[in-house]
């Protein structure tokens, strides 16, 4: 298990290489390895990056691998929507208004996602410990396939035009 997913622990592979077309996962200091079932589980630390961190974390439950999947569809709708819902709250409340928005509040953390992401969301929180990968897997592309969105199979905008790297690279510089 990761435990610290978040979008900047995502990066693209090396330009002009063989994986400039590929996204990898970095960071793995949080990671751990899942425990066997005969092992008991106990209390572990408050981990990860709060605004991404699993609801289940704030009780200090041990991580399990679906909380790795409630991130990442935390981060899914802040690439969505361009924020969280609890972006602008004390980090006193960010976990209420969480537990608010898997309940009363869902369409808060549906907003402007496709339909699928409701199903997915239904799988994490009927989940204790994993789940069913392959089903998220086979939901997001039968949503693809509805969008039938052939500039997938198109280069990274930044492949087709170098110069945005660069740009980027400058701004983060501070350049102008």
């Amino acid at each position: 298990m990761h435990r610290n997913i978040n979008p900047s622990n995502f990066v693209v592979g090396q330009p002009h290489s063989d994986f400039d077309d590929q996204i990898f996962i970095i960071d793995f200091g949080l990671a751990r390895r899942c425990r066997e079932k005969s092992r008991p589980f106990g209390a572990c630390p408050i981990v990860g990056s709060d605004a991404y961190r699993p609801i289940s974390n704030y009780s200090r439950l041990e991580y399990q691998p679906k909380d790795d999947i409630e991130s990442w569809f935390y981060m899914c709708h802040e690439f969505f929507n361009g924020n969280l819902p609890w972006d602008k709250l004390p980090h006193t409340s960010t976990v209420d208004f969480k537990v608010h928005c898997r309940s009363l509040g869902r369409d808060l953390l549906l907003t402007n996602m496709p339909v699928t992401f409701d199903e997915i969301l239904e799988g994490i929180d009927s989940s204790k410990t994993n789940v069913d990968y392959f089903r998220i897997s086979a939901l997001l592309k039968a949503e693809l396939a509805k969008l039938s969105l052939e500039q997938l199979n198109e280069p990274f905008s930044w492949k087709k035009d170098p110069r945005i790297v660069y740009r980027a690279y400058k701004i983060e510089q501070g350049w102008k």
